[in-house]
This record gives structure tokens, C-alpha cells and sequence, in this order.
């Protein structure tokens, strides 16, 4: 077997490659031409592996939670401490890593797949980033609900009533923030509706009849050019008779109780209702 195929993400262990038929000599030539680098004891890399899974490794484990949300291509949180699992009861060296601890038993090495991540996220994570992690996973990753809700299983429940929450509609990881955070103050919030009138396409949130909620991401609201449409789309809104809150990215991340309580103060004035639907109206 061709060395490069059996480390396939860049890292493994010893014992992996003679499981694959590689021979201890031919370990030790690959390390002496550099084509392998010892990172601890029975564990090999490529030179090209990344630097983050290789820092993981040294610690004893793999990288787990939001930092494997990013490599895996998925929305995650904003970018803080490396997040790595190392088995339940193993020693940790002194780290500045986010710690997840996992199932007792051999150290695991290079990224979590999709499906630890759900357990991973949600015991990691406040509610809004965790839902907002998975609602991005059934976008972009093929998994599906059951799967997701399989992989949670072992969870205790609170966590598990969390899955309640998940929507693949969402189209963005704002959108997902900003529904949870309303959600678990009983504020529901539709996502994605469609308007069946002018251009306007869907909406990103809706609460009642006309309280509509824009949530701005960093990548597609930021340049001159975007702004004006929001203003333009805003202004649209009104002339149709909706109230329109725009959450920036910024605002959802760093002040959910300030986004709340602007929701909340519409939603208790009544002013999220139309009076003038029927079904609004007083009865003698």
C-alpha cells in the first residue's frame, strides 16, 4: 500500500499504518526523508497536515466542537480558543484549548466527522450557536433530521429538546441565532417566508402579521452596493405595511439580550398583529 493512502487526513497513528499493511521499516524510512513527522508517541503526520490538527494531537485528541464546524465547511461560532476532545479520564497537558471531554478509550486524531459534532456542539455551545451549527449541517453536509437526532441520542434531554429548534431554512447562521434567541423566549419567529408580491423574494424572519426581521451576515450585507438594496428592500417593506427590524451579525453575537428585548417590545405593544384583518377585529 502507498504510504499517502493510508494517512488520508494528514494524521494517524502507528499503529493504523501497520493495521494497512505498512511495515515498521517502512514508518521509520518515511520519517527519515521527512515524508512522516512524529508528533507523540505512536503518532505520525504528514508534513502538509494542519497545523490546528497537529496541535490537537500533542494535547491528546482531535479537533472537536466550532473548530471543527470550520474546517468542516459548516456556519460556526465566532473564532475563539481551539476546540479539541480528548477521551474521557486522559491527562491534559496545560493548554489555552477549549476542552471537550469523550467517550473513555483510545486517543482519536485529525477532525471530528459530522455526526460527533452533533453531540459535540451541543454540550459545547449556548442554544443559538449550537441550533445555528446544525441548521447549517442539514444545508450543506446531506445529513438529514433522523440522522442528527441518532447522533444525539446519548445526550441528556434537555439538550436533546433542543433539536426542536433546528430548521434547515434558515440561510444563514444570523437567521439561526436570532430565531433560537426568540424561540426560547417564546417568540416564534417563521423563517424564510415568501412574499407573493414585487420582488422582495422571502423574508427572512416573520413574527405575526407584519413584524419582519432582516438578519444582516457579514458576507452578503457589508459593501455600498448591498446597503443600498437593504434600504431600498426596507423601504418596500413599509410601503406595504410591515415593521422591519434589521439584526446585524454583530448585534446577534454580542448582544442577544438588546436584540430581544427590541423584539419583545413590539411583540407586546400588539404592533407585530394587522388590526385591520378580520380575524383581528373586535366582535361586539
Amino acid at each position: 500500500m502507498r504510504l499517502a493512502d493510508a494517512v488520508p487526513d494528514g494524521i494517524t497513528t502507528t499503529r493504523a499504518l501497520r493495521d494497512a499493511g505498512v511495515r515498521d521499516a517502512e514508518i521509520r524510512t518515511a520519517v527519515r526523508r521527512g515524508l512522516l513527522v512524529r508528533i507523540r508517541e505512536g503518532v505520525v503526520a504528514t508534513p502538509d497536515c494542519d497545523p490546528a490538527v497537529v496541535d490537537a494531537a500533542r494535547i491528546g485528541g482531535r479537533i472537536a466542537g466550532a473548530s471543527a464546524a470550520r474546517m468542516l465547511g459548516f456556519w460556526a461560532p465566532p473564532r475563539r480558543h481551539l476546540v479539541i476532545e480528548v477521551p474521557r479520564g486522559s491527562h491534559i497537558p496545560v493548554t489555552d484549548a477549549a476542552i471537550i471531554r469523550g467517550p473513555a478509550g483510545p486517543n482519536r486524531f485529525g477532525v471530528s466527522t459530522a455526526s460527533d459534532l452533533v453531540a459535540q456542539i451541543l454540550r459545547s455551545e449556548p442554544p443559538q450557536f449550537a441550533i445555528a451549527v446544525l441548521d447549517s449541517m442539514l444545508r450543506r453536509s446531506g445529513m438529514t433530521r433522523i440522522e442528527i437526532e441518532f447522533a444525539a441520542a446519548g445526550l441528556p434531554r434537555r439538550l436533546r429538546r433542543l433539536l426542536a429548534l433546528v430548521d434547515p431554512r434558515a440561510e444563514s447562521g444570523t437567521e439561526s441565532i436570532v430565531r433560537v434567541l426568540l424561540a426560547l423566549e417564546g417568540i416564534i419567529a417563521t423563517p424564510q417566508v415568501r412574499v407573493p408580491f414585487g420582488d422582495l423574494e422571502r423574508l427572512d424572519l416573520v413574527i405575526g402579521d407584519r413584524l419582519v426581521i432582516e438578519c444582516d451576515s457579514r458576507a452578503h450585507h457589508s459593501t455600498p452596493g448591498e446597503l443600498d438594496r437593504d434600504n431600498a428592500r426596507d423601504l418596500m417593506l413599509t410601503a406595504l405595511g410591515y415593521l422591519v427590524i434589521r439584526v446585524r451579525y454583530r448585534a446577534a453575537v454580542g448582544d442577544p439580550a438588546g436584540v430581544v428585548a427590541a423584539v419583545r417590545a413590539v411583540v407586546d405593544a400588539g404592533l407585530h398583529l394587522d388590526r385591520s384583518a378580520p380575524s383581528r377585529r373586535a366582535t361586539p
